[in-house]
């Protein structure tokens, strides 16, 4: 019987949890802008896990549980105009995120940047009449870093903010909204230049509560 409330408790609590806490958060880009008219695609994916999640699972199980969401991710970029840049993405399961980039400066093999950016994915738990939607808005605050160590090998780094709302529904017709806030950042690299692929790690913490996240993800460009 415990090992059944245990199933349970995983199925109908923790997995919709961590479901709704993956709205993608990777960066796939140095803090160097695109110069106008040119255009970056990109083609990757990764997965999407949550230490606090884990343990929740773990505790609710009796064992150790290690939950990952794997995802595929498309993404378009373009130069606008001189050091702005502009991107979207989209990934399977189910999130769109758009985002712009100012560089602020460049010396020498260093770049700067700052950033604007927003995230939604919404996503229903439960069938029939026990379907509970949930939908996730991130507004993410980003700068970026960046280092050239050759032309076709660069390291970079982008802190972020993110205000995230949420909202959802039960299956009664009931309706809740929360606001949280999430601070982390990701760690990259890129290897080539006019194509070639992008390696990074990504991992918030919500400031007021226990709940985190981390992400691991590659995506080839051209």
């Amino acid at each position: 019987m415990k090992s059944c409330r245990a199933v349970l408790f995983v199925t109908l609590f923790v997995i919709p949890v961590f479901i709704a806490g993956c709205v993608n958060i990777s960066t796939l880009q140095t803090a160097r802008a695109l110069d106008p008219g040119k255009q970056q695609i990109l083609v990757g994916g990764g997965f999407y896990a949550s230490p606090s999640v884990n343990a929740s699972a773990s505790a609710a199980t009796g064992n150790e549980e290690s939950l990952a969401l794997p995802y595929l991710e498309l993404g378009y970029r373009r130069g606008i105009i001189d050091r702005l840049e502009l991107g979207a993405k989209v990934t399977v399961p189910g999130t769109v995120g758009f985002d712009g980039k100012y560089q602020l400066a460049s010396a020498g093999k260093f770049a700067v940047a700052a950033g604007l950016g927003a995230g939604y994915l919404k996503l229903s738990t439960g069938s029939g009449d026990s379907q509970t939607s949930t939908q996730l808005i991130d507004l993410m605050v980003p700068a970026y870093v960046s280092y050239d160590v050759a032309s076709a090998f660069a390291v970079y780094a982008s802190p972020k903010y993110v205000l995230r709302f949420a909202s959802s529904t039960d299956d009664m017709g009931m309706s809740s909204s929360a606001t949280s806030h999430l601070a982390g950042g990701t760690a990259g690299v890129r290897i080539g230049e006019r194509f070639g692929v992008y390696l990074e790690a990504s991992y918030l913490k919500d400031i007021s509560s226990s709940f985190d996240s981390f992400q691991v993800n590659g995506s080839l460009f051209f």
